[in-house]
C-alpha cells in the first residue's frame, strides 16, 4: 500500500494523530505523512520528520533544540574507536609543541574536537573521551585535570554500556596514577593503531 494515497486525510488533526500512532505501533514510516507534523504543530512527529530529511544533514554534527536533536554517534557521523596497544611510538616529544604522529589517531582526535565545537560545553561523556584522547598523547597532567572535572556518576548511568565500561576502566587507571609521573601509558617501540571497529 502506498501511504501517500491517504495523505489528503492527514489535514484533519484527529485523524492525523490516530494514523501516526497506528503507524508507530507497526514500525512503519512515511516521510509524506510525518511532514504533516508541521501543519499541526506536533513537535515529536515534526522532529522525526526532520531527523530523516536532507535538512538534518545541513545542521552540523550535533544539534539540540526543542524540535530536533542530532547526535553524531547515532547518525554515524562520528564513532568512538578503541586503540590497541595504548602506547606511543616515541618516548620523547618531537619539537617544541606536542604533535600527534599517528595520522589515523590525529584525524580521529580532530574529528572529536569538531564535534565539540557544535555544543556550548562538553558533557560528561565528552569529558571522559577527552581524558582518554589526552592520555593517548601522553598529556597526562591535562588528562587528569579533565578527569577530575568529569561527573562519573552521570557516565555510569549512561545508556551506552561501552561508555560505562570505559568509565569504570579509566577511573581505576587515573585514580591509581593521579599526581604520579611518568605517563600511565606504557611506552613501547610500536605504533598505536585503531582496531578498525567503531565503539
Amino acid at each position: 500500500m502506498n501511504l501517500d494515497d491517504i495523505a489528503w486525510r492527514m489535514k484533519d488533526k484527529a485523524w492525523f494523530g490516530k494514523a501516526i500512532a497506528l503507524l508507530n505501533r507497526r514500525h512503519t514510516w512515511s516521510q509524506t505523512l510525518w511532514s504533516y507534523g508541521l501543519l499541526h504543530g506536533d513537535q515529536v512527529t515534526l522532529g522525526e520528520y526532520l531527523r530523516h530529511s536532507p535538512f538534518a544533514d545541513r545542521c552540523g554534527l550535533r544539534l539540540v533544540s526543542p524540535v530536533l536533536t542530532l547526535e553524531p554517534v547515532e547518525r554515524y557521523a562520528y564513532q568512538h574507536l578503541e586503540y590497541a596497544p595504548l602506547v606511543n611510538a616515541r618516548a620523547h616529544q618531537v619539537g617544541a609543541r606536542p604533535k600527534i604522529l599517528n595520522a589515523a589517531f590525529r584525524e580521529q582526535y580532530l574529528r572529536f574536537l569538531k564535534v565539540l565545537s557544535y555544543q556550548p560545553a562538553p558533557g560528561a561523556e565528552d569529558k571522559l573521551a577527552l581524558t582518554i584522547y589526552l592520555a593517548l598523547q601522553d598529556r597526562i597532567g591535562e588528562a587528569i585535570d579533565w578527569f577530575t572535572r568529569t561527573d562519573r556518576a552521570v557516565v555510569r548511568r549512561s545508556s551506552n554500556t561501552i561508555t560505562s565500561r570505559r568509565a569504570s576502566t579509566f577511573t581505576g587507571a587515573m585514580s591509581r596514577r593521579r599526581g604520579r609521573w611518568p605517563s600511565p601509558i606504557r611506552r613501547r617501540e610500536s605504533t598505536a593503531g585503531a582496531t578498525g571497529s567503531p565503539r
